[in-house]
């Protein structure tokens, strides 16, 4: 039988090789599309899928997490999933269909009359999902996952490109919306067989898990959409294009990188919950990775956003330069603390829900109070509500660090012995950076931003390593990530040089 460790990083590989092919072909899709489509059909698409996917959020019944979180499942509790999904599809369908006519109304724009019922169509048909694939996720196989996300985002690809290139018309989106969820769902059912059959037996066992889910979803996609809103109340609309964009740039450097070793912390810590020692064990072994990992990112983000943002985005974008900077390091700080897998994987989805609410009492006086009194403290509304903002994500970073060791009996200083030495590091690396950037003069040229952007990563990647092993010497070697990293490090090296001698 395969090790929990080896199906993990088995597991971590796949994730990641499905996030870069999935992200490959959605950059060539948007590349092409932008090309055969003009900005008016990206706009309306984009406001029927706002509406829909806030709708979509705040019904979520997490079923599919349920059933990996399930101790013991029987055959009944995936019949039963797949109802309560067809059911909530359909509703949620009629009701996505429905807001057609008053979104039409309110933008007077009647054409979103007829996406909105595309869009109800694509999510019934998205409720027949097999949720047989929890099996996957229960055993820690993801390999499975390259061709339902691939399958999925290469059908929509192929379809969009394909009406696009013909008739120039935003229905390319939509029938590409289509196209995706209808193949996610034959996909479903050729990985792993399933007949279905309708049934309620076991729903009050489902929902148990999950209603606490489906409440702090809902109060989640409050709470993540509440800061544009409140921009947009105090600020020039092109300064709250420039926080959007600011913030997809961020969460994108952060999660990348973390969300292969983070989408397998679910169903691991599923297979550990009646094993209190080793979920906790397992729990301080992947904070101090993601810790790691997570600083010299953000981080370093913080540190050449200036070339990062005037490269990628162009000279229009230069705003948006410390608001990346501002909501790097707050995408790092919200990372340290796993609480969530945590919390599904120990049947604690009550937890969940009150974080989310507790977080959402915190950050929006403090992002208000940022707004409001930003500009007689001398820093302005904008920066105001980042330090909010930041502050709030500190803050409640450290009351779920109070949750998990309520959860798993993991005290504050225990969980702190992981993160302090990459914060300290990536901090230090950081200032290197920035102050070094700071002193150089700005380039004009392409090849001039691209040779400086290299060179500050290059320069922040051995500052770190060179800070992070520096303090665990100081610290006396002590077990944890960079052991870990060590001991990775010289196999990796063993192996080099076993193929480089000589037979």
């Amino acid at each position: 039988m395969k090790s929990t460790s080896n199906l993990l990083m088995r597991g971590a590989f796949w994730i990641g090789a499905t996030r870069v092919a999935v992200n490959l072909m959605g950059l060539a899709s948007t590349i092409i599309l932008a090309r055969l489509l003009v900005p008016e059909d990206f706009g309306l698409v984009a406001i029927a899928t706002a509406l829909a996917a806030v709708i979509q959020a705040v019904t979520e019944l997490s079923l599919s997490q349920a059933l990996v979180q399930h101790a013991d499942p029987e055959e009944d509790h995936f019949h039963t999933a797949w109802t309560m999904n067809v059911l909530r599809a359909a509703i949620l369908g009629v009701l996505i269909a429905a807001l057609g006519w008053p979104a039409a109304y309110f933008y007077a724009e009647p054409r979103l009359i007829e996406i909105m019922i595309g869009f109800g169509i694509a999510n019934v048909i998205g409720g027949f999902i097999n949720p047989r694939l929890a099996l996957f996720e229960r055993r820690l196989e993801f390999k499975q996952w390259v061709f339902l996300s691939g399958g999925e985002k290469l059908a929509g690809f192929v379809v969009s490109a394909g009406i696009a290139f013909v008739f120039r018309s935003y229905w390319a989106l939509v029938v590409g919306v289509l196209a995706s969820q209808l193949t996610r769902v034959i996909v479903s059912y050729a990985l792993i067989s399933y007949r279905p059959r309708p049934r309620l037996s076991h729903y009050r066992d489902l929902l148990n898990f999950s209603i606490w889910l489906t409440f702090g979803q809902a109060v989640q996609a409050i709470n993540w959409r509440a800061n544009p809103l409140l921009l947009a109340a105090f600020l020039p609309t092109p300064v709250v294009g420039s926080y959007n964009v600011a913030s997809r740039v961020s969460s994108l450097a952060v999660n990348e990188v973390l969300e292969p070793v983070n989408a397998l912390l679910f169903p691991a810590f599923s297979r550990l919950q009646s094993e209190r020692e080793r979920l906790r064990a397992a729990y301080i072994r992947t904070q101090g990775l993601l810790a790691l990992l997570s600083f010299p990112v953000g981080c370093g983000l913080a540190a050449v956003a200036a070339p990062t943002v005037l490269l990628v985005l162009g000279e229009q974008w230069r705003s948006a330069i410390p608001i990346v900077q501002f909501l790097a390091i707050a995408a790092v700080i919200q990372r340290q603390v796993q609480l969530s897998p945590l919390a599904m994987a120990t049947a604690n989805t009550k937890q969940m829900f009150g974080r989310d609410v507790r977080a959402l009492i915190i950050r929006l006086p403090l992002v208000l109070g940022g707004l409001a009194f930003g500009p007689s403290l001398g820093v302005g509304s904008l920066f105001g509500a980042l330090i909010g903002h930041t502050l709030s994500s500190l803050l409640n970073a450290l009351l779920n660090m109070q949750l998990v060791a309520k959860i798993i009996d993991l005290g504050l200083m225990q969980q702190m012995k992981q993160i302090w030495r990459p914060a300290v590091a990536g901090t230090l690396m950081a200032l290197c950076v920035a102050g070094a950037l700071a002193r150089l003069p700005e380039q004009s040229e392409l090849v001039g931003q691209i040779a400086m952007l290299i060179g500050a990563v290059a320069a922040g990647g051995v500052l770190y390593v060179g800070i992070v092993a520096l303090l665990w010497l100081i610290a006396g070697r002590p077990a944890g990530a960079e052991t870990e990293a060590v001991d990775t490090a010289r196999k990796v090296l063993g192996r080099l040089r076993s193929r480089g001698a000589p037979a």
